[in-house]
């Protein structure tokens, strides 16, 4: 059985944006990357508690999850027991457990992936059913994308 995190999650003291072919880019790939990161634009915007770029850096604790043999993450806040959810699996991003009051883990609606994007150095969120990509609606952000439209991330480890 797959454990939930304790909360609050130890982060490093420092992170470095991956560059195409750095080794960790492909475990995140892979599904076996487990540890903190951060999501960039690219441009010093950080995707932040708010789930909304910023210049404030912030980081993310991937958690392995599992859904009737559905594998992906569980992209949990590193200070409390939140993470992503994609309503209905196309819906906007939110978190699961925004109350605080889930006593069980998360379920399907907050599994994703990430596959490389364009060269290698840049990644692209999708739910673990695999058609609806995480894209910018505005400010905020929604799971109804298609790879073309999907917001690319840098990835800082």
């Amino acid at each position: 059985m797959i454990q939930q995190p304790t909360f609050p999650i130890s982060v490093p003291a420092s992170f470095a944006r991956a560059a195409a072919g750095d080794p960790r880019l492909s475990q995140l790939v892979q599904g076996t990357y487990f540890r903190a990161a951060r999501l960039t634009d690219g441009a010093g915007q950080y995707l932040d508690y708010n789930l909304r770029f910023s210049s404030t850096p912030t980081s993310w604790s991937l958690q392995q999850g599992i859904y009737n043999q559905y594998p992906g993450y569980w992209i949990f806040r590193t200070d409390v027991n939140q993470c992503w959810q994609a309503q209905n699996t196309n819906g906007p991003l939110v978190y699961w457990n925004k109350d605080g009051l889930a006593h069980w883990p998360p379920q399907d609606w907050e599994l994703f992936r990430f596959e490389f994007a364009d060269t290698g150095q840049y990644v692209v969120a999708k739910n673990i059913y695999g058609t609806n990509y995480l894209r910018q609606q505005g400010i905020n952000f929604g799971c109804d994308g298609t790879y073309g439209n999907a917001v690319r991330f840098g990835v800082e480890f």
